[in-house]
């Protein structure tokens, strides 16, 4: 009996550690495939080493939206957003940030980076700031197509250098005109900033 009562041990005991080295499995694939670009909506502070997206989620009723302050703590500089819907912010200043909420729905994410956009693609007014893009080679300028105005007279683009926030070029487009050339003037990277308005498509300028 002694022998067989080994063996069930054993058979026991396998089983056991069989079962701990799935779960330590389960619990790595799990930290591994978990979004890490999106910081804790509950912690009130975002940490960036380096300019960073600011993303804004509205869960409140389609009337009331949110006001969100994002204060940097190092200068006590704050930045005050509205939001309906949900909206990204470029966040050129690393360092520590606060952040309050006027409602416990309005939901803040951090994601690090500028983004990695790709032309050509397309934009829904009231999205916020576009990922940043490699500036086109060759004429170094981008097209801004407007296909939807939504009942607006005229829609503004503002093309910024995502490193440091300085505004490139400016451009106005009244309905009926349909696009618009931006410059780049020389940057590496780009982006457009916060949309009003107008749905875009932005491409390269043949």
């Amino acid at each position: 009996m002694r022998p067989r009562r080994r063996r069930i041990y054993a058979a026991a005991a396998a089983l056991v550690v069989a079962a701990a080295g799935t779960a330590a499995t389960l619990l790595i694939l799990d930290r591994v495939n978990s979004p890490r670009e999106a910081g804790s909506p509950g912690s009130n502070e975002i940490t960036a080493a380096a300019p960073w997206r600011l993303v804004i989620i509205d869960k409140t009723s389609p009337s009331k939206g949110c006001t969100v302050t994002v204060t940097n703590t190092d200068t006590g500089e704050p930045r005050v957003e509205n939001v309906w819907g949900t909206k990204q912010f470029q966040m050129k200043t690393a360092g520590t940030f606060r952040w309050e909420a006027d409602d416990s729905a309005c939901k803040v994410f951090q994601r690090p980076g500028s983004g990695k956009a790709v032309l050509p693609f397309s934009r829904k007014a009231g999205e916020g700031d576009t990922d940043a893009f490699a500036a086109p080679k060759g004429t170094g300028t981008v097209t801004v197509q407007v296909l939807s105005f939504h009942g607006y007279g005229q829609c503004t683009f503002d093309l910024h250098d995502p490193a440091d926030g300085q505004l490139l070029e400016s451009r106005t487009v009244d309905k009926g005109v349909g696009s618009v050339r931006l410059g780049t003037n020389g940057r590496a990277q780009v982006y457009l900033a916060d949309l009003k308005g107008c749905d875009i498509r932005l491409s390269a300028e043949p």
